[in-house]
């Protein structure tokens, strides 16, 4: 995961760092659905960041969570309430590849794999969006 975030953000001229809690749990996952839900948060983060992705991996209890934060000027109001419905762009109305569904896509997958995405700022600015899943 974390060399295919470090490709992504490389496009966008951005930095990638990462953590991780409870490293050496062992998990059942889809991987192909937790590596698209991922690359689609690290994606958006790298759109938006100002020079930083950071991604945080936690394995806690029957979930992990991952959550991906950028030092932007994070969500507005409007789109911490509908960044996750389908088609909504914000003020990205122009942009030819960005169709609006990523972070539904997100929401669906997760949900499926009894999890669910949160979005909102970070402590200190930024957005931070989290997907968790169902181990």
């Amino acid at each position: 995961m974390n060399n295919s975030a470090e490709q992504i953000v490389r496009q966008f001229d951005k930095s990638f760092a990462f953590s991780i809690e409870n490293a050496n749990a062992e998990i059942n996952l889809d991987a192909h659905v937790v590596m698209q839900v991922f690359e689609n948060l690290v994606a958006n983060a790298a759109r938006y960041a100002t020079h930083q992705v950071n991604a945080r991996y936690v394995i806690r209890g029957d979930s992990m969570h991952i959550t991906v934060t950028d030092d932007g000027h994070g969500f507005s109001e409007e789109a911490l309430d509908k960044a996750a419905l389908p088609f909504y762009r914000g003020d990205m109305w122009d942009a030819t590849e960005h169709r609006g569904l990523g972070l539904y896509v997100c929401k669906v997958l997760s949900e499926i794999h009894d999890g669910s995405l949160q979005v909102e700022n970070g402590p200190h600015g930024g957005g931070c969006v989290t997907a968790s899943f169902g181990l």
